[in-house]
């Protein structure tokens, strides 16, 4: 009876970019979600250091990208075409959102841009898993 061995081209796990993505989509969610329940929270205490809207707005819009990025990075985990897409979407609005607070926080959002740049590559032209 022969036995039946996978060749190395069918192994079962996420490919370098992919997995890459996935990771930093999953830690910036775990991190934006602690962000916005801090700033929903603690809306008063930055409220001096907010340049527009309130904090406590901020804090919903980071709570929603946050739970948006944990599921896109799950989703990358399983395998699930959706979680591409979704990926890729919070990634653009991400680069969209810190565009515009490159004058405010040059080096964060410089790291920021860059950041979601490469977890769109890694989850289109970097990834091989998904047709």
């Amino acid at each position: 009876m022969a036995t039946r061995t996978e060749s190395p081209s069918h192994v079962d796990s996420l490919g370098g970019w992919a997995l890459f993505s996935a990771i930093v989509l999953v830690i910036a969610g775990g991190l934006n979600i602690i962000n916005g329940f801090a700033a929903i929270n603690h809306g008063s205490y930055y409220s001096s250091q907010i340049q527009f809207g309130s904090l406590k707005t901020w804090g919903w819009i980071m709570l929603i990208a946050g739970i948006a990025q944990l599921a896109a990075g799950l989703m990358v985990f399983a395998r699930n075409i959706y979680g591409y897409y979704i990926g890729v979407v919070v990634a653009m609005l991400g680069v969209f959102v810190w565009f515009f607070l490159m004058f405010s926080a040059p080096i964060p959002a410089l790291i920021a841009v860059i950041t979601n740049f490469l977890i769109m590559y890694g989850l289109t032209v970097g990834s091989t898993d998904v047709a």
